[in-house]
């Protein structure tokens, strides 16, 4: 195994219209050790099914996968730290990849992606076939802080 954590933006692909988009988030992200397959390289090798994956590459990426899930089971200390800064860790599967869990972390600010048509029109500007989703500004407003609560809570 590779030294060195890789941090990369979660994924996933959307048709709007008759176009597939991809589209990341800027508030989640996938966690594994380094590979000689990104995230996105292998989201996009597993789904063009032209048979171009690399067996032992995608191989190493999905064992790096599963060492960080038990590298982080076995650290609550990480998981609190992480917690404790404000995000969330969890384990998800990603569609087109199979039943691995992939270790994500998520801030707590929520993200949206707006109508097709204002997707269109930015990949149409931007020649690239991405989109980054959107913060929700207004969720950002009504966040709370649970420390500033219990804080208060104690003052009050």
């Amino acid at each position: 195994m590779e030294h060195g954590i890789e941090v990369y933006p979660w994924e996933y692909t959307h048709q709007a219209g008759a176009k597939p988009i991809n589209h990341y988030l800027a508030v989640r992200w996938v966690i594994a050790y380094r590979s000689d397959y990104t995230f996105s390289g292998l989201r996009t090798a597993a789904t063009a099914g032209t048979g171009g994956l690399r067996a032992a590459s995608v191989r190493q990426f999905l064992v790096n996968a599963i060492a960080m899930q038990i590298v982080l089971a076995r650290n609550p200390a990480a998981v609190q730290l992480l917690q404790d800064l404000r995000y969330e860790l969890s384990a998800e599967t990603v569609p087109g990849l199979g039943k691995i869990p992939f270790a994500t972390v998520s801030s707590g600010i929520a993200s949206f992606r707006p109508p097709d048509e204002l997707i269109l029109s930015a990949t149409r500007f931007s020649g690239v076939s991405a989109f980054i989703e959107l913060v929700d500004l207004e969720a950002v407003r009504q966040m709370r802080d649970p420390l500033q609560q219990q804080l208060e809570s104690i003052l009050t």
